[in-house]
């Protein structure tokens, strides 16, 4: 197979979604190698690797710049309202806004355990945890315990 073929199906291996099926089907008619066939789609892999690795940088940056542009705005409607409580003006009309200053209180808990317990209610909560140790030792060797099976996977390593 020359090496425009190669990466025409490396490329159609990225894009496209195939059952083990398909994928056979697609190597036997491109008539090469087991080891070619491990290797074509390995290099597939790596380079679904990069794509995610980039990827999960973009949202990164994209999650830092959301915070950024809601501080900014944030910080330019503190201004606003400073700007209105400062002027005591209560409401302001431009030709695209009307702005109206609003006071509202709010209650802050700073110490929960000061609060009096005629403020407070109790919630009881249950927290199950499983001896995942003993429940391996069980299943393994053969006992049948209810929402409990054996399941076996395959998978690969690839250094």
């Amino acid at each position: 197979m020359n090496i425009y073929n190669q990466n025409e199906s490396l490329q159609d291996l990225k894009e496209n979604d195939y059952t083990l099926q398909q994928l056979l089907d697609l190597f036997a008619l491109m008539d090469i190698t087991l080891t070619n066939q491990v290797d074509l789609i390995l290099s597939t892999c790596l380079e679904l690797d990069g794509e995610i690795s980039l990827l999960r940088s973009e949202i990164t940056r994209f999650g830092k710049r959301v915070k950024e542009n809601i501080e900014r705005r944030d910080n330019l409607k503190r201004y606003i309202s400073d700007l209105m409580h400062t002027h005591s003006i209560s409401r302001l009309r431009s030709e695209r806004f009307t702005t109206t200053l609003v006071h509202q209180d709010k209650v802050v808990v700073v110490n929960a355990s000061l609060v009096p317990s005629d403020f407070k209610t109790t919630e009881m909560t249950e927290r199950v945890s499983i001896d995942q140790d003993a429940l391996n030792q069980a299943v393994i060797s053969g006992e049948q315990v209810p929402g409990a099976t054996l399941q076996s996977t395959r998978y690969i390593t690839v250094r």
